[in-house]
């Protein structure tokens, strides 16, 4: 037997921006089936379906679906409000470096090299796990960028794995030179140091009469120097800090520096570093 059919519109609140596109349609159930659609905006006949391009403020207001059957009419109905696109990047930190307008949201954007994380924050990429540079050459990842740079490991010494060098000699005294990046962003605070250097004994615990010395170059480090250009290193019980005099290094630098760790232990040999230590283009 035949009835009226269900109408539904859902949801019964719609908002849609101004300038958007808006397609309503009414959900239809029983029987007949067979049934003439008509809209109407607030009790005044619109169209058979309810698709609008662009969304203008007058738009607004209370749209009702009627269906027609043969045995009667039945109806439901939705408020459509209007609202302006709101640009979220005209608010502060919304993103770390670019903000992207679009419609009814916004996108972050980082630079080159970057990645953007769940907080709308920019981390480095390390480019140096997936690029291989030539032979003789050492991959050194900075932020936001990489460098093939030409082995930095002094004459007589092979490159392992971007972190050491090796002494070419088997059964020679020489010690290894543990290889340490150092990447800094764009006006970094210098006042705590840029880097750490520990040394330690073969059970581990650390060699408090450690005298350090930085250079870069073999004579400064057998002087015993403590600077280095703009750079200098201070220790206290066996703990090592590189310092800057330079309040801010220049974006896009390069510096390589030489340390060398000698314990008055006499059963212990020098430990020797070397510090890549780099500068971003980006405060992140």
């Amino acid at each position: 037997m035949d009835g009226l059919p269900k109408v539904t519109v859902l949801p019964k609140e719609i908002m849609v921006i101004l300038g958007h596109s808006l397609n309503v349609s009414c959900i239809l159930e029983g029987s007949p089936l067979i049934t003439r659609i008509t809209w109407f905006k607030n009790d005044e006949e619109a169209n058979n379906t309810l698709s609008i391009p662009t969304v203008k403020q007058l738009d607004k207001g209370r749209y009702t679906c009627m269906a027609t059957t043969r045995v009667g009419k039945a109806f439901d109905e939705a408020e459509v409000f209007v609202v302006e696109d709101i640009n979220e990047c005209d608010e502060e930190q919304q993103c770390e470096y670019q903000c992207e307008n679009i419609s009814g949201s916004y996108n972050c954007i980082c630079p080159r090299g970057y990645e953007l994380d769940n907080n709308r924050k920019c981390f480095d990429i390390n480019e140096c796990d997936v690029v291989s540079c030539a032979n003789g050459q050492m991959c050194l990842n900075t932020l936001g960028d990489f460098h093939c740079i030409p082995n930095p490991c002094p004459e007589n010494y092979s490159l392992s794995q971007n972190t050491d060098c090796i002494p070419k000699c088997k059964s020679c005294s020489v010690q290894p030179i543990n290889i340490r990046q150092i990447s800094l962003h764009k006006g970094y605070r210098t006042d705590n140091g840029i880097g750490k250097v520990t040394v330690y004994d073969r059970s581990g615990s650390v060699l408090e009469d450690t005298v350090f010395a930085i250079s870069d170059t073999e004579s400064g480090l057998k002087l015993g120097s403590t600077k280095s250009g703009p750079f200098s290193i201070r220790s206290r019980r066996g703990e090592a800090v590189v310092y800057t005099s330079s309040r801010e290094l220049p974006p896009g630098s390069i510096y390589y520096l030489r340390v060398r760790a000698r314990s008055h232990s006499s059963n212990h040999a020098d430990s020797h570093f070397m510090l890549i230590i780099s500068t971003g283009m980006y405060p992140f």
